[in-house]
């Protein structure tokens, strides 16, 4: 199984499963032009690059309008999104009816759908192998095991417009080295922007510190400068500057020099006089009496 497709039960190898996606679109176109419809291809095939949500061809014939869309698997079962799909198609054309053509099977869900909306036509590989048949000469028209190998890996299956191409190993190696040096270039431009923001941040935060301390320095210089102009200024002190411990005077006891100590006849009182008496007594006289 491969993106949640379901293998075929009985998988066909002849003429059908050789003929190309467009070719098979036109034979298509042929059969129903022969059935008297109206064709328009709105495809990618004989509509030269158009392409119209998937609907390969547009019948009209007596007021019908009935949108067609061709899966050419061979090896996967178409699943019943692409029935709901076409119906959604349908309502937005405004079509009277849709047919899913596969060159393959369909899930028993698409059958489910197909039947519950009642407005779409499946043809599987079998039913579109007999519409064909008078255009095209099938040798081999016998389904064979699916268990088969298969010529194409089961890898990658490119559908566009309802063909399987399977994806060459080169071309997926090479796309997924583009990848791989695409995603590398993202990244170096990423770190590079991240990295040159990063630094003009830290200049910013940078010069906004030197315009900060350059605006303090201003203001401390005006400050001083109005206060000089005030006469109020005082200059700033010098820094105390540590002096030296003093030398610790000590207290000596020395012996008093001899020559130092007073003579005791030198200092002694003399003697009164009869002078020095009468004095006193006459002072004393005239001191009055309490």
């Amino acid at each position: 199984m491969k993106y949640g497709l379901k293998r075929v039960k009985n998988r066909h190898q002849d003429l059908l499963t050789q003929i190309p996606w467009d070719r098979l679109e036109s034979l298509l176109a042929v059969y129903y032009a022969v059935h008297g419809f109206k064709v328009e291809h709105s495809g990618t095939g004989k509509s030269g690059g158009r392409f119209d949500g998937g609907i390969d061809l547009k019948l009209r014939k007596d007021g019908e309008y009935i949108l067609v869309q061709v899966k050419h698997w061979n090896a996967y079962k178409v699943p019943h999104n692409d029935v709901n799909q076409l119906m959604g198609l349908r309502w937005n054309e405004g079509a009277t009816g849709a047919i899913l053509i596969t060159s393959g099977e369909f899930t028993h869900a698409a059958i489910e759908a197909a039947k519950r909306h009642g407005h779409v036509e499946l043809i599987d590989g079998i039913k579109l192998r007999e519409m064909i048949a008078p255009f095209v000469e099938f040798s081999d028209a016998a389904p064979v095991p699916a268990a088969q190998p298969i010529s194409v890996p089961d890898a990658l299956f490119k559908q566009a417009g309802g063909r399987e191409e399977p994806i060459p190993l080169s071309v997926r190696m090479l796309i997924a080295v583009a990848g791989v040096v695409i995603l590398l270039l993202v990244m170096r431009s990423v770190i590079g922007k991240l990295t040159d923001t990063f630094n003009a941040m830290g200049q910013q935060t940078i010069e906004r510190a030197q315009e900060s301390a350059a605006r303090a320095k201003r203001n401390a210089e005006n400050k001083v400068a109005r206060s000089s102009s005030n006469g109020d200024f005082s200059p700033t002190p010098a820094p105390l500057q540590a002096r030296p411990p003093a030398t610790p005077q000590y207290q000596t006891w020395e012996t008093t020099p001899a020559s130092s100590v007073p003579n005791p006849s030198e200092s002694a009182p003399k003697p009164e006089t009869a002078a020095d008496r009468n004095a006193r007594e006459a002072f004393l006289k005239s001191v009055p009496e309490v």
